[in-house]
């Protein structure tokens, strides 16, 4: 689950680059295990890695 995870995020984010959304795809984006499962199974650092490109 967690391999397909990432694939998606990558395939989504390699689609907002053609599409001009963003200039460039992260390529460092975590997959993690939860560390509290009341938040869900999975965790990722998309977004922070997506803030510097929002200069959030």
């Amino acid at each position: 689950m967690k391999e397909q995870i990432q694939t998606l995020l990558t395939q989504s984010l390699e689609t907002l680059v053609t599409n001009g959304v963003l200039t460039e795809a992260p390529d460092n984006i975590r997959i993690d295990h939860s560390k509290d499962k009341a938040q869900g199974d999975f965790a990722s650092n998309i977004a922070m890695m997506l803030s510097k490109q929002a200069k959030c």
